[in-house]
């Protein structure tokens, strides 16, 4: 009597876990449905163009749906919804959270970068690169390209030291990324390292402008250091004698020989575009390269 009664109640209880079970399946398929449906509304009202409805439509689902393929593309459409409705704020924050759910949408990757550039946040563009070579690898080398110059800009020259040596791995007859390497050197204070990168540019191709710039400035400098501290050690000699005149004298020389070697670069620079940095320096080298006898 008693295992029957045990029996009876096992098997009761087996029929209410079953009976649940059916009851969560069929409110998950409902939910299933509702939420299909209400997509397929929010669509239809997005083709429409009824961004007024159709924003709201999509902010309720993307609170509801949790697989990121489904919020990359509802973020892509709330971004597009608020841009219509002349809330350029609201889809930049759109247009990121597509972004960082992988958006396979290359046009949204490209826009944000857009906006980036535009509101001069270089920490999005930076952001938008780095996204779209992890889903893009067709857009890799391009990407890359842009990050190192987007370091650069921004003065990240760890990550652009690093990052040009890799490019340079890959490509090592890319002058630019020689470029990019002395550059991230010289403001490391490895100008010697610097020198030979920049030269090395500029034996790729001669007319690259950066690289005329920033060697013509790096063995200027050089020269300019050298002759403040000569100049400045010599005026602090009371009465010279003739052999610590024929000392300091060579050293002059020596740095003249310095100036000459940057002219060049200097003067193919501003051959191309002259600035007041580029002007200022060719004045002080010619003005003591004058003064310096032969």
């Amino acid at each position: 009597m008693m295992k029957k009664l045990a029996f009876g109640c096992y098997a009761k209880v087996l029929c209410y876990v079953i009976f649940l079970l059916l009851l969560i399946g069929s409110t998950d398929a409902c939910r299933s449905q509702s939420i299909d449906h209400r997509l397929s509304k929010a669509n239809s009202l997005f083709f429409e163009k009824d961004y007024t409805n159709a924003l709201p439509a999509y902010n309720q689902l993307l609170t509801e749906l949790t697989d990121s393929v489904d919020l990359s593309n509802l973020y892509c459409y709330a971004a597009i919804c608020s841009e219509k409705l002349k809330d350029t704020i609201q889809a930049y924050g759109y247009y990121k959270n597509a972004v960082a759910y992988r958006s396979v949408q290359m046009s949204v990757y490209n826009k944000l970068y857009s906006l980036a550039g535009k509101r001069n946040d270089m920490a999005c563009q930076e952001f938008v690169l780095l996204q779209k070579i992890g889903v893009f690898p067709s857009e890799q080398k391009e990407s890359r390209k842009k990050l190192a110059y987007l370091y650069a800009a921004t003065r990240q020259y760890s990550k652009l030291l690093k990052l040009a040596e890799q490019l340079l791995y890959d490509e090592p007859a890319n002058h630019e990324y020689h470029y990019l390497k002395g550059v991230a050197l010289q403001n490391f204070g490895e100008t010697e390292m610097a020198e030979q990168s920049l030269r090395k540019a500029l034996e790729m191709n001669p007319d690259d402008y950066a690289a005329n710039v920033n060697l013509g400035l790096l063995l200027f400098n050089r020269a300019s250091a050298a002759f403040d501290k000569d100049q400045a050690e010599y005026e602090k000699v009371n009465d010279p004698t003739w052999n610590e005149y024929l000392v300091y004298l060579q050293k002059m020389k020596q740095i003249k020989a310095m100036y000459n070697e940057a002219e060049p670069y200097l003067s193919k620079a501003c051959q191309m575009n002259c600035n007041d940095s580029l002007k200022r320096a060719l004045e002080i080298l010619k003005s003591r390269t004058a003064e310096i006898k032969g």
